[in-house]
């Protein structure tokens, strides 16, 4: 599980979606580069669709952040500042 900090989930929760997205779009923490051949892999912000094995990042009763359990499970013991 990722730690994130209370200023980061207040960045977070000023995030403006764009217009027209799905009501059910989240913002998501998820790997977005996968290179096999030195077995690093880079992550991304983006709106998704929740998914049920997020780890989700909450900030006055709303989710902020969903991250993907790769990604979680990979940093688990980490701290996300912004």
């Amino acid at each position: 599980m990722i730690t994130v900090t209370e200023k980061a989930k207040v960045l977070l929760k000023n995030v403006e979606y764009p217009q027209g997205v799905p009501e059910d779009t989240v913002l998501r923490l998820d790997p977005v580069v996968p290179r096999p051949e030195n077995g690093e892999a880079q992550i991304g912000m983006y709106f998704g669709e929740a998914r049920d094995d997020d780890q989700i990042v909450e900030h006055e009763e709303r989710d902020v952040l969903h991250i993907s359990w790769v990604v979680s499970d990979a940093l688990k013991g980490r701290t996300l500042h912004l």
